[in-house]
This record gives structure tokens, C-alpha cells and sequence, in this order.
């Protein structure tokens, strides 16, 4: 990853140029915070700022506010969720930022002109996660012990993105908790990078790991449940005692009672 700070301008001329698998623009301040990103495949940046839940706590935006970034293209697809939108990078090259800088600057102020974003660039993962949404969309239509093993199954032959607390060479990578039942801890698990940010759009460490091996790890961790794209759609959530089921499932595969 590589960090640095750049102005506004600045930053949305490095977003459409970028050639990293992913770039991000981020400014941070006791209103929320905005964030910009983008990949070198894609053809969109991406934009967020902060509101409903993951709004600074006693921050809300004031109606007015909130129709200056409805009319800059952004859209919040409930009251607890962020503001987002796209934007065609030629777009933003030929001038296309100026009505959601103007918006930005009403909600947040002339601060965010300055050298105050963060811009990193990261390495994307593998995920390998083809017909696990379509499972989980299933499930949701057909609560049949059938559907349910059906997702078990596509989850061990996935590769999925989880929140971690840290990795690296030398470091031990450990699941991070995104919430707690009782005294349990839950995690999160994402498809994708979309459903990823969706969730947390500030920079958030994942590794892809597959999930004969998740599994595992979470019953050790004695996990309370696991959370499949939280904050979007399609969304689910697996318990303890599903969790202890697939792996029970692996050790009749691998033949260990």
C-alpha cells in the first residue's frame, strides 16, 4: 500500500490514472468522512460520505445538506445508510467534479480543497466466490434444509474476504470482530470488494481465505456468528451452531470423526 496526501484536484486526477488494482481518496473530519475509489479494470469512481450509521455519533446531516447531495448525483438507499454514487472517470477529467465539490463544500467546508486526503493504493485479493450470492438469494426465497446446505456447500469451495486485525510477513493474522452476541464475537465475511466497501469504505484490512479454512478458524475462535455482506445485498448471517454444522461437514469429507 501506498499512502500519501494530495489536494482534492489533485487526488481525482491521480483516481483516473491510477493503474493499482485499487485507489482510494479519503478525507476524514468530525463530520464523517468522503471517500473516493476506483481500480485500474474499472471505469467508474466510486464515492461515499458518511451518514446514518456510519455517521459520527450526534452527526446527522441537516435537510438542506442532504438535497445538495441528492442534486450532485449522490443517493442514500435508506436513512441508515451512506450517501453513494459513480461517476464516469472522463466525466471527472472534463470538469464533471465541480457540482459534487460544491455539495462537499457545503456539507464539510473549504477544508476539503486542501492537502488533507489520505490517497492509498492497494493489492487486490482472490476471491473466488462464483454462485455463492445466487445460494444466498435461494435461501432467502426457499427456507428449506436443502437451500441451506446448498450455501454450506458453495461457501467451503469459496474464497471469501474477511476483516482481519492485521497481516503481514511475521505478523499473526487475526479474524477481527465486527460485533458481539452476548459475550461472543461476530465477524464479517464479503463476496466481493463492492460489498466490502458497501460495509466499511474507509481502508479496511481483508485477506481471501478459503473457506475450508475460515470454518475451521471460527468454531477454534468460538464464534457467535458470521455475517455475509452486512450492509448490503444479498445478506445473511450464520450462527454457532450452523458454523459447528459445516464443519462437521469438512471432517465427513476429509473422512475424520
Amino acid at each position: 500500500m501506498t499512502d500519501g496526501k494530495m489536494t482534492l484536484e489533485a487526488g481525482v486526477q491521480w483516481l483516473t490514472k491510477v493503474n493499482r488494482d485499487r485507489a482510494r481518496l479519503v478525507y476524514t473530519s468530525p463530520k464523517g468522512y468522503i471517500v473516493l475509489h476506483t481500480g485500474a479494470a474499472e471505469e467508474l469512481v466510486h464515492v461515499q460520505i458518511s451518514a446514518g450509521r456510519q455517521a459520527p455519533e450526534g452527526e446527522h446531516w441537516p435537510a438542506e445538506i442532504q438535497q445538495e447531495y441528492y442534486d450532485a448525483g449522490l443517493r442514500q438507499a435508506r436513512v441508515s445508510a451512506n450517501f453513494r454514487g459513480k461517476w464516469i472517470k472522463g466525466q471527472l477529467n472534463q470538469g464533471g467534479m465541480s457540482t459534487l465539490t460544491q455539495a462537499l463544500m457545503k456539507g464539510f467546508g473549504e477544508g476539503i480543497r486542501g492537502e488533507a486526503w489520505e490517497c492509498s493504493e492497494e493489492n487486490v485479493a482472490a476471491v473466488q466466490t462464483s454462485g455463492v450470492e445466487d445460494a444466498m438469494n435461494y435461501l432467502a426465497k426457499n427456507r428449506t434444509w436443502q437451500a441451506r446446505t446448498g450455501l454450506y456447500r458453495m461457501l467451503l469451495k469459496s474464497r471469501l474476504l474477511v476483516v482481519v486485525e492485521d497481516e503481514g510477513i511475521g505478523k499473526n493474522t487475526q479474524f477481527k470482530p465486527i460485533d458481539t452476541i452476548g459475550s461472543h464475537s461476530v465477524y464479517g465475511a464479503f463476496t466481493s470488494y463492492e460489498a466490502l466497501d458497501a460495509f466499511s469504505p474507509l481502508p479496511t484490512r481483508s485477506i481471501a481465505v478459503p473457506g475450508e479454512i475460515l470454518f475451521p478458524e471460527l468454531v477454534s475462535a468460538r464464534a457467535g456468528a458470521l455475517r455475509l455482506n452486512p450492509g448490503t445485498t444479498p445478506s445473511g448471517e450464520l450462527y454457532g451452531n450452523e458454523l459447528m454444522i459445516i464443519v462437521d461437514g469438512i471432517k465427513r469429507m476429509q473422512g475424520v470423526h
